[in-house]
């Protein structure tokens, strides 16, 4: 990443070419600015020149284009070159940025100190032969530094290998052979030691190499790997390679079979993986950096003083951004002028929101602000006209595009310019979404565009009245809108005066369910509980009948038998609630206060706070929201009152969770009960509710992990979950699922499944789950717990077994089991049931069941719904027969030994009905697409690959579908129902073998075509394989092969794919088909058989042509030989005859 220079013309949109650049890399990095990021890769470049780092002597580095990362790679290069011409300017780099960490200054001087060199290789895109472009590069870089040392280099490889009349190409050619290339690299940085300690690779683009290798048109990857192998091996000197692309290698992998894929995950496995993505600090540096190097002399002292006021003021009104850019944060917005600090605050975040990299950056930098003097600040509505086509190709899901969107539709109704800017304003930090740093305050807003308070705070409410602005009061701040033509504001405010304390319990019930409150004192005595009494007020009617009657609060609560107080009760009696929670609040105008707390009934909590009451309006206005919400005619009006009315809604419901969530503060609550007062902290709740819940939850599991055992986990919780769900997925039933250390998945597991005695391991059984033992860490039995899997059990059981189901059984009495640990059972469950079944989301079958869809199923578990298939014994030894059947050959993985380990000896619980459903996708899958197309395919194999491929679900296509096509039915009650199942399973395999032989019987004949092609040309007829002829054929015509290649490039090419070892003959025709015909043969259609037959027959012809002519020139040849020795035993006399009759014929 860099600036621009300081020059007119000058090219805004940073880019540099390695090949181009490394001459001058010098001058180059004077517009270099190394980022945080960078420095940390730098950091590590260095660290690996040890031996014990020496594994990151092999790096990739992955980032999105125009990200930086050829800068990186060429400063990468100088620095390790350690030119002492260089050495100023690399520390100079270093300078430049002042957040990077004073080690990598100290690193970069200690190496600089060494007089420790690298010579630096630059590679770039596709090189062709990797061998060869590092041989070349090699020795263009050694003549680069010291071009007689090139020569003498040169000179001695050529001795070194016995190469006669060697130059540059004859000579790298020689030393590029596969054989011979690690010897030769060695030598040479052997001869180079004196001057150099190593070399460092840098390949830049190498996306595209990776590009070509998965069109299978190079077979680089092999190599790849001996070189990273090699580099991390060598002793003698070190070899340092990057890898730059724009993601990581298996990435480029997309398309390629499972074995290759294997093989691509294997080579990635050797590169230490580098993410080179900066943070937002680094990209405000770069940009004041930019504008720093851009504006040098342009900058008035008028403008210089009105920047450094204005960053004042920005820290002033926004204290949290000196604690995120640190104690500069003034300076770097004062040097960011002519950019206004709220502009230059905006503009890296809108890039990094719109998915823009840093040439974004610096394209607005040049066209907006580095032309000509400017003489005012750039205020932030300039981001807009520049970012607004962007927006068109972002994610049209992406809030930020509706946000963007709202913002135009608002720009079209805006009455004069003051409107337009706010408007544009408003939408470039709505767009942000940043509250904390960039807040759509009114205050920020007139700082940034520089009108008064009073002005923008006029305008805002202008905008809210008219639907073009929404206040977020929870945030407290402004965002963008384009509602409807209807006051929605107004008409609530109108309407919530009007509620009833009933209307005001109904939407109290309907938007503040009964929710749970985490208690940890519960957990700590083994017992984990959930409070679910709801949270009532001191609604209007008991203010009415209660206060009103009463003089003073004391009285209030002595009378027992107050009616508004004893309608509460008696509601939350009937609504099924453990008790009644009041919230007493102290009001300065009435003066209430807590004297005594009220006496009677062990069912009733008193909260008394000191926090301002607003529970109650909002509760209105939500009420007064859902009845609009509910006016037809008021939609009908226009379409967009009801997304305005949800808007709104959705805010008044923040704001009531947070009232509610504030009653509890400790800080501000303490809690009577029973007559009695406790300390002034809610720590204690857990304590005080323990009767309630014991009463109203008697089957509550007793499990001790408060990870998961709550409401809200942490998304490092959630990953453990997945983990967890994975591996009791995959029915490899080890001790502790395999999981080793302190992991947070290993704590959950124990504390669930291992603590409680679910999962143990029986005598000759191996582990196993099992709900029956479970029990408390006491030993005692939990029948809570036990209670909770038999009704899991009996919702797996049920025909209409809709997930949601047992999610509102279990959170309601008498089980109270936290949601976040319900799919940890579900899986448990089913494991230890041993069902088959299938899985259903929103009534489409899910073929694969992993953590992924668990979580998606705890999420929404409405919309998932599972058939547990009971099955007799014959349509057991079906499905067994149906997944021995349709078994594919096994794909090749890396299994680490460690894991092999584990799984010697695990228990399997597999789906059996899932696993041979899936051995019949994996066979159809497997089925090249020459089969499934192909015009020959017997009408009985087209109809069951036709049925394969419409199934709906596992029922329908094993059971029903698939024994149809062959006339049998497992509903059948006719005495001969196990002959028909016989034949059936007879039939099926013959479909089957024919549909497997379509593919073979081609390669057998393209086996036979090629053997008679190249025939002619081999003096055995028939050898005992295609690959032995092929190697008869290459030896016996080496010659002339050798003269066509070098005039015929299609020729070479099918030389060469002869001249590779292949396992088999199937593989050496499977390529020369993909060569001929542009397509693996797997993917052909029939017509291309034949186009293969003439595409081979025209290359092998120039053969042809070639031997005709050397039967031409050896007639020829022997004819003169002839005439030489008949000329020799004539006479001198009868030669000077013959010769004299010759020049009178010429």
């Amino acid at each position: 990443m860099r600036p621009a220079p300081e020059s007119e013309d000058f090219e805004h949109i940073p880019s540099i070419n390695l090949k181009l650049d490394s001459a001058n890399a010098t001058d180059r990095l004077q517009d270099f600015f190394l980022t945080r990021k960078g420095g940390a890769i730098v950091r590590q470049a260095l660290d690996s020149l040890e031996n014990r780092h020496r594994a990151q002597r092999v790096s990739t580095i992955a980032a999105p284009p125009g990200s930086g990362k050829s800068y990186l790679a060429l400063f990468l290069g100088t620095l390790f070159a350690n030119r002492k011409a260089d050495r100023p300017g690399v520390l100079e780099v270093i300078a430049r940025n002042d957040a990077l960490p004073g080690e990598i200054k100290k690193a970069v001087v200690n190496y600089q100190e060494s007089g420790t060199r690298l010579l630096p290789l630059f590679l770039l895109g596709d090189e062709g032969d990797l061998r060869k472009a590092i041989l070349s590069g090699i020795f263009t870089a050694v003549e680069h530094e010291n071009p007689s040392r090139a020569q003498a280099l040169l000179d001695h490889m050529a001795k070194a290998w016995e190469i006669t009349r060697p130059n540059a190409d004859k000579v790298i050619a020689a030393l590029a052979r596969p054989d011979d290339f690690f010897q030769a690299l060695e030598e040479i940085m052997d001869s180079l030691k004196k001057q150099f300690s190593g070399i460092v690779i840098l390949h830049d683009e190498f996306n595209r190499l990776l590009a070509r290798e998965r069109a299978g048109l190079i077979g680089e990857l092999d190599f790849l790997q001996d070189l990273a192998e090699y580099a991390v091996r060598v002793k003698k000197s070190r070899l340092l390679l990057f890898l730059l692309t724009h993601k990581g290698i298996s990435q480029y992998a997309e398309g390629v079979s499972p074995e290759q894929n294997a093989e691509w995950l294997k080579i990635e496995g050797r590169f230490n993986q580098i993410l080179f993505q900066d943070d937002s600090a680094d990209a405000y540096g770069l940009a004041a950096s930019f504008i720093r190097r851009g504006m040098r002399s342009r900058i008035t002292p008028a403008l210089q003083k009105q920047s450094r006021k204005q960053a004042v003021q920005a820290l002033r009104l926004n204290p949290r951004l000196e604690k995120h850019f640190g104690a500069r944060a003034a300076a770097t917005f004062a040097a960011a002028a002519p950019l206004h600090p709220g502009t230059f605050l905006a503009l890296p975040a809108l890039a990094n929101r719109l998915g823009q990299n840093e040439r974004t950056l610096f394209s607005f930098l040049h066209g907006s602000v580095l032309k000509g003097k400017s003489k005012s600040l750039l205020p932030i509505d300039s981001l807009f006209d520049y970012f607004d086509p962007l927006v068109d190709s972002a994610r049209t899901d992406d809030p930020l595009v509706q946000r963007w969107r709202f913002g135009r539709l608002a720009l079209a109704v805006a009455k004069d310019e003051s409107q337009s800017r706010l408007l544009r304003a408003l939408t470039v930090l709505s767009a942000i979404h940043d509250p904390v740093l960039q807040p759509a305050t009114a205050q920020w807003l007139a700082f940034c565009l520089g009108s008064p308070l009073t002005a923008i705070r006029q305008e805002l409410r202008r905008f809210e009245a008219a639907n073009l602005a929404l206040f977020r009061e929870r945030a407290g701040f402004y965002e963008v809108h384009y509602g409807s033509s209807v006051d929605i504001a107004a008409r609530i405010r109108d309407l919530a005066e009007g509620f009833s304390a009933a209307d005001l319990g109904a939407a109290l019930r309907r938007n503040l369910p009964l929710s749970p409150v985490y208690a940890p004192g519960h957990n700590a005595r083994f017992f984990v509980s959930r409070f679910f009494a709801r949270f009532l007020v001191l609604a209007e009617e008991l203010e009415q009948t209660a206060i009103s009657t009463l003089p003073t609060t004391d009285e209030l609560f002595e009378s027992t038998e107050s009616p508004g107080l004893e309608a509460l009760r008696q509601r939350a009696n009937k609504e099924g609630a453990s008790g009644l929670a009041l919230f007493v609040l102290r009001s300065s105008k009435r003066g209430r206060r807590m004297a005594r707390p009220l006496a009677g009934g062990n069912q009733l909590l008193v909260f008394d706070t000191a926090l301002p009451f607003r529970l109650l309006d909002v509760l209105k206005r939500i009420a007064a929201a859902e009845k609009l919400l509910g006016d037809k005619d008021l939609a009908a009006r226009d379409s967009r009152v009801t997304v305005d009315l949800k808007l709104h809604l959705e805010e008044y419901r923040g704001q009531l969770e947070r009232h509610v969530h504030e009653l509890f503060a400790s800080e501000h609550c303490s809690i009577s009960i029973n007559g009695v007062r406790k300390a002034g902290r809610v720590i204690g709740l857990s304590a005080i509710l323990e009767e309630l819940l014991d009463a109203r939850f008697p089957l509550t599991p007793r499990l001790n992990c408060e990870l998961i055992i709550r409401e809200g986990i942490t998304a490092n919780i959630r990953n453990a979950r997945k983990r967890l769900v994975r591996s009791m997925l995959s029915g490899h039933l080890i001790a502790n699922l395999g999981f080793e250390g302190y992991g947070p998945e290993v704590a959950i597991f124990r504390s669930i499944f291992v603590t409680t005695g679910i999962y143990n391991e029986k005598k000759n059984q191996g582990f196993t789950f099992n709900s029956g033992n479970a029990h408390d860490v006491r030993g005692k039995p939990d029948q809570g717990l036990r209670k909770v899997f038999a009704a899991i059990h009996d919702f797996l059981r049920a025909e209409d077994a809709v997930f949601g189901h047992i999610y509102e059984t279990l959170l309601s009495p008498p089980y109270g089991v936290y949601s976040e640990v319900i799919p940890l059972l579900l899986i448990a469950a089913l494991v230890e049931g041993g069902y088959s079944y299938s899985l259903y989301e929103r009534g489409r079958y899910v073929k694969d069941v992993n953590s992924d869809v668990i979580e998606r199923l705890h999420r929404a578990p409405e919309h998932f719904r599972i058939q547990v298939l009971v099955l007799d014994s014959l349509r057991e030894k079906y499905i067994e027969k149906l997944s021995t059947m349709f078994e594919t050959e096994e794909r090749n993985t890396v299994v680490l030994v460690r894991e092999r380990a584990q799984r010697q000896g695990a228990g399997q619980v597999t789906n059996a009905v899932t696993a041979a459903l899936k051995a019949v996708l994996a066979w159809y899958g497997s089925l090249p697409e020459f089969t499934r197309r192909n015009a020959n395919l017997p009408v009985q194999g087209r109809n069951v690959l036709k049925t394969i491929e419409a199934a709906s679900s596992p029922e329908e296509l094993l059971f029903r579908s698939l024994p149809g096509l062959f006339g049998f039915r497992f509903e059948d009650t006719n005495p001969h129902l196990a002959r028909d199942y016989r034949r059936y399973l007879h039939e099926l395999g013959e479909t089957k073998s024919d549909v497997d032989g379509l593919y073979g019987k081609l390669v057998e004949k393209l086996i036979e075509f090629v053997h008679r092609s190249l025939a002619p040309f081999t003096a055995q007829d028939r050898p005992a394989g295609l690959r032995t002829q092929a190697r008869q054929f290459l030896e016996e015509n080496q010659e002339r092969i050798g003269r066509l290649v070098a005039a015929d490039e299609d020729f070479r090419k099918l030389i060469d794919r002869l001249r590779i070892d292949y396992p088999n003959d199937a593989a050496l025709v499977e390529s020369l088909g993909a060569l001929l015909c542009a397509d693996h043969p797997r993917f052909w259609r029939e017509s291309l058989a034949e186009r293969f037959e003439f595409q081979l027959l025209q290359e092998l012809g120039k053969l042809n042509s070639t031997l005709y002519m050397d039967r031409v020139l050896q007639d020829t040849a022997s004819r003169m030989e002839r005439i030489r020795q008949d000329f020799r035993i004539l006479t001198p006399e009868e030669r000077r005859t013959l010769l004299a009759e010759l020049k009178r014929e010429l």
